[in-house]
């Protein structure tokens, strides 16, 4: 059994739910389309680099692949030789909402991104 469905387990087991309420809670998941325990994807998420940042008007925001424009000490997927139009399509992008644009370019110093003044 992989890490992943072990870490479930355990979490539903933490909960000491009755039989009744696990049953109420698959239908749940089910009926709103979430993924089950052994769903498998077409990619292979745990190789892809993310930004998750709280956008305090709409929730929890996360963002795959834009990690190697992001020049961050802590960001090791950063790439200094990293095309201007990479950054640019951050600007364009429909997956990122304004307000973690503006965060990007206000706390980092973002490849291309110039301002007058």
């Amino acid at each position: 059994m992989d890490k992943n469905k072990q870490n479930i387990l355990y979490k539903l087991k933490s909960l000491k739910l009755s039989k009744k309420e696990i049953e109420n809670a698959q239908k749940r998941r089910k009926k709103k389309g979430f993924f089950d325990a052994g769903t498998k994807t077409d990619f292979e998420i745990d190789d892809m680099p993310g930004i998750v940042y709280f956008n305090p008007r709409t929730g929890i925001e996360i963002v795959l692949g834009f990690n190697v424009i992001i020049p961050d000490p802590q960001n090791s997927h950063y790439d200094e030789s990293t095309d201007h139009d990479e950054v640019l399509m951050l600007l364009y992008s429909k997956e990122c909402s304004s307000n973690l644009v503006k965060y990007l370019i206000e706390n980092y110093n973002l490849p291309g991104i110039k301002f007058p003044g």
